[in-house]
């Protein structure tokens, strides 16, 4: 009496198989089970397990090759998406590179017109130093000059009082001799009067 190996469906692990007299037949795929099941049933006696176990391999490899077609079909439509995020991205990287280029350049003209005004800084800082040590030259000429002009005031008033002094001296001189001279002008008169009368007299 010959046993049926029972149908498996795709996707279902194939149940265990009774072991006969030779171990062979229970460790067949689970495709080699079905066909080897289905040759037994149509020609009442079960064929060479050889046979029917490189059908199996083929089978598999068939599926195989399909699932492997399936899967570089995927794999082509994400290809086909990869390359045109990539292409976005590219677009992208682009108008990246153009406003990281406008930035740069805004960032270099930035940077000169900084030197510039950093120039301009350093020019009117040395004007304004070169204005403040002229100002400071100016008062130390004007703080000489006030010495100077004191110095002379105070000269000046010295000969003033000496002048003054001097005139009072002569003053009082000049009252003295005019005192004397108007005596002398008197004792002169008497005299000239005298000598008259003795004219008069030696007439």
């Amino acid at each position: 009496q010959t046993e049926l190996i029972p149908r498996v469906a795709p996707g279902q692990a194939a149940p265990a198989s009774p072991a006969g007299n030779d171990g062979e037949r229970a460790a067949a795929p689970p495709l080699g089970q079905t066909l080897y099941s289905t040759l037994a049933n149509a020609g009442g006696g079960p064929p060479d397990p050889t046979m029917v176990w490189g059908v199996d391999e083929t089978l598999m490899g068939m599926v195989k090759s399909n699932a492997l077609i399936q899967v570089n079909e995927k794999l082509r439509e994400k290809l086909g998406e990869c390359e045109s995020v990539i292409k976005a991205l590219q677009v992208d990287l682009e108008r990246a590179k153009k406003t990281n280029e406008r930035a740069v350049n805004q960032v270099h003209n930035l940077t000169i017109e900084r030197d510039h005004l950093l120039m301009e800084r350093e020019t009117v800082v040395t004007k304004a130093v070169a204005s403040e040590a002229a100002a400071e030259s100016a008062q130390a000429q004007m703080r000489e000059l006030a010495a100077q002009h004191d110095s002379n005031r105070a000269t000046l008033e010295t000969q003033l009082r000496e002048t003054r002094s001097k005139l009072s001296v002569a003053y009082d001189k000049n009252d003295e001799l005019a005192k004397e001279n108007r005596a002398l002008s008197a004792e002169n008169r008497e005299k000239a009067k005298q000598v008259s009368r003795l004219e008069t007299h030696l007439i």
